[in-house]
């Protein structure tokens, strides 16, 4: 269930009576499927909170919801977290993405939100460690971070490879391109 409240008002004995509240009056409201938890918004117009929750009760419907706050966590503990349940990988493949993320990705993107992790901060990143390193090495940590940006339920991006050259290490050509789409419109 999804509604909006007006906080400059509040109901008593029938009688709708100022509450004296000087903040954003419009408050969007609705209940977290996961958690059960009721999440709100606040808004200076009813049109704002109205068009919010519109969308909030289109992505409840077709099961795309996401919880704002999920962004917020920092991209080394859900790096982390994304490794500790990864189970699909042999000893040595474990060993070797361990590695990418300690070398590569925790010190590049680290205590960052990884909401804010944009595609202009990975394709500075991909110049970063292309100027340093092999472009199998870049190409290897790159393919970590696009498998973790993909399982993340934050805005979901989805990062893609593209204008690839980077297969023999005898050319050095470092020009990784990292793009990104999101899942609504790869979809």
């Amino acid at each position: 269930m999804a509604y909006i409240d007006d906080r400059r008002f509040a109901v008593r004995d029938g009688e709708k009576t100022p509450t004296g509240y000087k903040g954003k009056p419009w408050r969007a409201r609705w209940r977290d499927p996961v958690t059960g938890k009721e999440r709100a918004k606040h808004f200076e117009r009813k049109l704002d909170a109205e068009r919010f929750l519109d969308t909030v009760r289109t992505d409840l419907n077709q099961g795309t919801y996401v919880d704002p706050s999920a962004g917020k966590v920092p991209f080394v503990e859900y790096a982390n977290l994304w490794f500790s349940t990864k189970a699909d990988l042999r000893p040595r493949s474990r060993i070797n993405v361990e590695g990418r993320l300690k070398n590569h990705l925790i010190p590049a993107f680290g205590q960052r939100p990884i909401a804010q992790i944009r595609p202009a901060d990975v394709r500075a990143w991909v110049a970063q460690i292309a100027a340093v390193r092999a472009p199998a090495t870049v190409k290897a940590a790159y393919n970590v971070l696009a498998q973790i940006m993909r399982t993340a339920d934050t805005c979901r991006p989805c990062i893609q490879m593209s204008g690839q050259s980077t297969s023999s290490p005898a050319s050095r050509t470092r020009a990784t391109e990292a793009t990104a789409s999101t899942c609504e419109s790869s979809a």
